[in-house]
């Protein structure tokens, strides 16, 4: 986490020392980005950085912390409270993948760091993996609030296996997004939106699984 010194700074010297880290960081894998290039982008010394940060590591932990951040806010902020309170738990889930979808489409660069996040091998790889798996459980628990108060989720199967289920989608939901959409700029804008289409669709047919099942109606008696 940033020195006391950070804390110092003015609000505006912040938030351009933040963006440029994370336009680093989102480009490169994390042994490749360059402190130098980005002090050098900023007109500042080098060793202005490691006044408020121990080291590299701890700037690019800071910086995908804030990615995610900035994600989940412009995500809650899409999904109304009534959804939460009122509907069923499958219309919370489909309206939080087809917003998940929009938001990363609208962060690029951020959802280009937290793409790069998953894959990256550098010493912060389990902090920050470790990171997103929080943010996914915090998610799982409203989940389950909300299929609480709805009752739209069955009784008579053990939480912990719902649990383990909604977990293990939300788990693979991320990489998923990433593996279909380029968000360092490899893809037109028209394949951009025809991969977003073909993932909202996935997401609708996982969340018909959910609801109804794998087993055929034809084998029903």
């Amino acid at each position: 986490m940033p020195k006391p010194t950070w804390w110092n700074l003015h609000t505006t010297k912040r938030e351009q020392i933040l963006d440029e880290a994370l336009f680093e960081f989102s480009q490169f894998p994390y042994a490749q980005a360059s402190i130098t290039a980005m002090v050098r982008r900023l007109e500042i010394a080098k060793g202005s950085i490691y006044q408020y940060f121990t080291d590299k590591e701890d700037l690019y932990i800071t910086i995908v912390k804030l990615a995610h951040e900035r994600v989940l806010y412009a995500l809650r902020s899409r999904i109304p409270l009534s959804i939460y309170s009122e509907s069923d738990v499958f219309v919370l889930l489909r309206r939080y993948f087809a917003e998940t979808v929009s938001v990363s489409l609208d962060f690029p660069i951020e959802s280009a760091l937290i793409q790069r996040s998953y894959t990256d091998t550098g010493p912060a790889a389990p902090v920050v993996r470790l990171l997103a798996a929080t943010i996914q459980r915090s998610f799982v628990e409203e989940i389950i609030t909300s299929a609480t108060q709805s009752k739209s989720l069955r009784s008579d199967i053990d939480m912990r296996v719902t649990v383990f289920v909604l977990e293990s989608l939300l788990e693979r939901m991320i990489p998923y997004i990433n593996a279909n959409i380029a968000f360092d700029g490899g893809d037109s804008p028209e394949s951009v939106k025809q991969s977003a289409q073909q993932i909202v669709s996935f997401f609708d047919q996982l969340i018909a699984v959910l609801h109804g099942g794998l087993r055929s109606s034809s084998l029903e008696s």
